[in-house]
């Protein structure tokens, strides 16, 4: 069984499009709007890295994007093919992993988060979730974060060996965010086993699996 939630998500990012009221990209080294490989729609977003050095993409909206609401929680896809050469997950500030996220607000205000690494994840595609007010998995901090004027996104890549001379490093497909989690959706009208979902375009889909 399966069902559909439309909408429950803002959209910070269509995945379609470089500029424009979304926002603009802009990457350590070289970024552009790809056919080669996407999630959904026509294209996504690829950042290319040199050699053994890190890297980041970063989405901007010069107005901000209001996250402020309790619970809100950010949802993006993202791919890496240089899972094996970067650093693994870590905690605290001592170092960051292989893939971070750092949200930054218009005063510069901006906190860091330790995603994933080689250890937790083989590169493909996956719909990551983040909570915003996580302090679990905080890398760095400076000042407070405004969650009500963000206004970047950065996607932080720690290369710790040598994949190659020049290549792709990674791609981000479509951002949103919202104030729901799907584990709180009171469905009780069926024993649960199972809930799945995967962010769409415009929509939530939502697998339930019964108990047999």
């Amino acid at each position: 069984m399966s069902i559909i939630i439309s909408p429950l998500l803002t959209r910070i990012w269509d995945g379609e499009t470089d500029g424009g009221s979304e926002g603009t990209w802009s990457n350590s080294y070289i970024g552009y709007l790809s056919p080669v490989d996407k999630i959904l729609g026509t294209f996504s977003w690829e950042t290319f890295h040199f050699f053994d050095m890190s890297f980041s993409m970063t989405f901007t909206k010069a107005t901000g994007w209001n996250m402020s609401a309790t619970g809100n929680y950010l949802y993006f896809w993202f791919k890496s093919g240089i899972t094996n050469v970067i650093a693994e997950k870590k905690t605290g500030a001592g170092a960051p992993s292989g893939f971070d996220l750092k949200a930054t607000d218009g005063s510069g205000n901006y906190i860091e988060w330790h995603m994933a690494g080689s250890d937790t994840w083989d590169g493909e595609w996956k719909c990551f979730e983040h909570d915003l007010n996580n302090t679990d998995d905080i890398y760095a901090v400076s000042g407070t974060l405004d969650l009500s004027d963000v206004v970047s996104l950065e996607f932080k890549m720690e290369v710790t060996g040598n994949p190659g001379i020049f290549d792709t490093g990674g791609y981000n497909d479509i951002i949103y965010f919202g104030n729901i989690s799907l584990d709180n959706i009171p469905i009780t009208y069926v024993p649960i086993e199972e809930l799945d979902y995967t962010i769409n375009d415009e929509t939530i889909d939502v697998t339930i699996k019964q108990l047999s």
